[in-house]
């Protein structure tokens, strides 16, 4: 029963999670700032936001708050949602952590490059294109590396990032391919052979530990020998 219930209230927290992405990406992509009297005066007679009013509140807020960087907010959430509707995106539960630092990397580098992305600031409504958030960041942290040198620094932990966000096994992969060019084909796939050196692996692990139950006096029933 109370494994039933978890169940349950996990599909809630994906539909809940679904329906705020499509909500989102509906009140983003039909934002115009001329819909709020404190960005224009008068404004639109008709809010042309499709999510009336609040959507284009919230548009605006999300935007000024972390600029064009709002744009993968839906994507994350309906990510998220299917993890907690499909147990093999379960491990999706436990990444907010990654989400969070994905949205770091995207506000600074398009702060960084606001200068580049003026009729995106503008079409926003925010003073940068990685919003207040993205401004204050690398004021205070990431100018000090230079742009080239921030820029290195937000693509390598948005990589990191997505590595655990799509749960990618990038060592395993390399090596796959490393094996794959170096071994042409010889009857086995590039899988099996990874695979083989794994079974390799285990085997000089069952030597060692074979050995060290020697020099411990035990036998193949792990007790002292008489």
């Amino acid at each position: 029963a109370g494994s039933t219930s978890a169940r349950g209230f996990s599909d809630i927290i994906g539909v809940v999670l679904i329906a705020g992405a499509f909500l989102l990406v509906v009140s983003l992509f039909s934002f115009d700032r001329h819909d709020l009297a404190t960005n224009v005066v008068p404004p639109n007679k008709n809010t042309h936001n499709w999510i009336g009013p609040i959507g284009a509140w919230t548009a605006n807020l999300l935007f000024k708050g972390f600029g064009a960087t709002v744009y993968l907010l839906p994507m994350v959430l309906l990510a998220f949602g299917l993890g907690y509707l499909f147990q093999n995106l379960a491990y999706l539960r436990t990444r907010w952590v990654w989400a969070a630092l994905l949205f770091v990397c995207c506000m600074g580098l398009l702060d960084l490059y606001t200068g580049h992305l003026s009729t995106l600031t503008e079409n926003i409504n925010a003073g940068s294109a990685g919003g207040i958030i993205g401004l204050h960041l690398n004021n205070i942290i990431f100018n000090h590396f230079g742009t080239v040198g921030a820029t290195i620094i937000f693509l390598a932990l948005y990589f990191i990032s997505l590595l655990f966000l799509t749960n990618f096994r990038l060592g395993d992969w390399l090596r796959s391919l490393w094996l794959l060019k170096t071994q042409p084909a010889e009857g086995i796939t590039a899988e099996e052979k990874v695979l083989e050196r794994r079974a390799r692996e285990l085997e000089k692990q069952a030597r060692k530990l074979q050995e060290q139950v020697v020099k411990a006096g035990l036998g193949a029933d792990l007790q002292p020998v008489p």
